[in-house]
């Protein structure tokens, strides 16, 4: 591996990485704003999320589905490193979440995972109080249609 691409992946970005490895000319594209604008109250931010990868309308709905499919799966995960009160694993498990979260765009959960990823010890209720915000909004997000 010689290069990398930090999350949230941006459609620029990806594009002229690609092109330099395939020793491509690349020819500009339009400008796109990658500067993101996170929002505390924001549970899916459509303009950050079209900014990054672009209006293809099929590979939002791609996105959107790998993500939701991705965040429900780790659910489990979770759930059994906090049963297990494993605290290393469960910041583990909400960085990688997290990751899915900032490439969504989904601002609300990403910044819960933050929260949860900085967990310094295990205290069952700050964590379990933690998982069911996740959890919950997880299930919102996964009544938004791509």
């Amino acid at each position: 591996m010689d290069d990398y691409i930090t999350k949230p992946i941006v459609r620029e970005t990806f594009i002229k990485v690609l092109g330099k490895w395939l020793n491509y000319d690349i020819l500009p594209l339009e400008p796109v704003a990658l500067e993101a604008h996170f929002s505390d109250d924001l549970h899916f931010n459509t303009e950050n999320l079209r900014n990054n990868i672009g209006d293809d309308k099929k590979f939002l709905e791609k996105v959107l589905s790998m993500a939701k499919k991705n965040l429900n799966n780790s659910l489990p995960e979770l759930d059994e490193s906090i049963k297990n009160q494993e605290i290393e694993s469960i910041r583990s498990i909400a960085h990688r979440m997290k990751g899915t979260a900032l490439s969504a765009c989904f601002d609300v959960l990403a910044k819960q995972l933050n929260q949860l990823e900085s967990i310094k010890s295990f205290t069952h209720s700050d964590i379990e109080d933690a998982a069911t915000g996740i959890k919950n909004e997880i299930i919102y997000l996964n009544t938004i249609n791509n």
